[in-house]
Parts: structure tokens; C-alpha cells; sequence
């Protein structure tokens, strides 16, 4: 049977109309489906610690008391020398004398007291060798705590210590680097380039010096 052009337009009307009622279900199919939310970027931050402990006002105050402690071990020690010293000028006048009780007694004062020198040499610099461990531990210690709260505070996800400083020389004491060294230098390094605006380390020494400044 031929569809007369008005009955063909109402059908395709129909049709139509269909096609849009289907559109508006499936719109609502899915706005009612919970959307996935975008997991945000991990955020990437780094920290020269040497950087940082050359430029804590605290750091800077323990090696001042550091330098002190070698000054007077240092003085400790070169009184000694000086006896010493005095003993072998006063031997060198009395080397006619080698017989006499006065130069057997020099003779074992200038023993005993190289041996004391010896043993107070090694004493003091074992106490310098801990003292200077125990500074810088004290200091790596509050540098990661400083980091980590720091980290919390500005929404970083990793923090990684800056090694971009490690560049292989030209030479070393004079001479060229051989290849394994030079692999060697560039085996340390993991970063090998990075924006300075994910650079944390001058935040971080005016936060570790803020906060030293306000300790009693």
C-alpha cells in the first residue's frame, strides 16, 4: 500500500520523537551512575641536604664548638711538645753527662712524656670523632623531621634528596679521572634534572633556623 506524503511525515514525526525519548533515558542512565573521580598527580619534591646543613645557623654553632674543642686539644697537646722540646735542648748540654741520675731522669721524662702525648692524641681525637658524629646525626635527624612536616604542610607526596651537585672533575689532585671512577661519581646520582620550584631547600633552612632561633 503507497503512503500518501502526509501519512510518510507523520511517521518519520513518530520516529522522531522516539529517538529522542531514548536519548533522554540514556542521559539519565547515566547521570544517576556515580562518576569515577581522577586520582590526583603525585607531587614530587626535592632538598640538597648538604645545602641545607651548610646553611643552619644551629649547624654553624655546633661546629664552632667543634673548632674549640680541637683548639684546646691542640694546646693540650703542644704543651707537651714544648716539655719536650725543652728536655732535648737541656740532654743536648748535658750529653757529657749520660751518666749522671739528672740526665736518666730527663731521659725518662721525655719517654713518659711522648707516651702521654701519644695517649692523649688519640683520646682527644676520638672525642672530637664523636662529638662531630653525634652533631651530625642530631642535625640529619632534624633535617628529615623538618622535611617530613614540611611535606605534610604544602601536600608533597616525595621528597628526594638533591644529588644534581655530583658532576665527575676534570681531574683529581692533578690527574684524570679514570673511567670507573667517573662511573663511579655517576652511579651516585639519581636526579638529573628538576624545576626549582620543586626545590624545598632554602624553605627548609629558614624553617630549621626560625625554629632554632625561638628555642630558649
Amino acid at each position: 500500500m503507497t503512503q500518501t506524503p502526509i501519512r510518510r511525515g507523520l511517521v518519520s514525526a513518530a520516529m522522531f520523537v522516539a529517538a529522542l525519548s531514548l536519548m533522554g533515558m540514556f542521559r539519565s542512565a547515566t547521570a544517576d551512575q556515580p562518576s569515577v573521580a581522577a586520582k590526583p598527580a603525585t607531587r614530587i619534591a626535592i632538598v640538597n641536604l648538604g645545602k641545607v646543613m651548610d646553611g643552619l645557623t644551629e649547624a654553624k654553632d655546633a661546629k664552632a664548638r667543634l673548632d674549640g674543642m680541637v683548639s684546646d686539644s691542640k694546646k693540650k697537646l703542644q704543651e707537651i711538645n714544648d716539655r719536650v722540646k725543652k728536655i732535648d735542648s737541656d740532654l743536648e748540654l748535658m750529653k757529657d753527662k749520660k751518666d749522671t741520675k739528672e740526665y736518666r731522669q730527663l731521659a725518662y721524662e721525655k719517654l713518659e712524656l711522648g707516651a702521654t702525648g701519644e695517649a692523649r692524641q688519640k683520646i682527644l681525637q676520638q672525642l672530637i670523632d664523636e662529638e662531630e658524629g653525634a652533631t651530625v646525626r642530631l642535625m640529619y635527624i632534624k633535617m628529615t623531621d623538618a622535611v617530613k612536616r614540611l611535606a605534610a604542610q604544602d601536600g608533597w607526596d616525595l621528597v628526594l634528596r638533591d644529588d644534581r651537585d655530583i658532576v665527575p672533575p676534570d681531574s683529581v689532585k692533578g690527574r684524570p679521572l679514570t673511567g670507573r671512577e667517573v662511573r663511579g661519581l655517576i652511579d651516585q646520582r639519581a636526579i638529573l634534572t628538576a624545576s626549582d620550584r620543586i626545590d624545598l631547600t632554602t624553605q627548609l633552612v629558614t624553617m630549621l633556623n626560625n625554629e632554632y632561633k625561638a628555642t630558649p
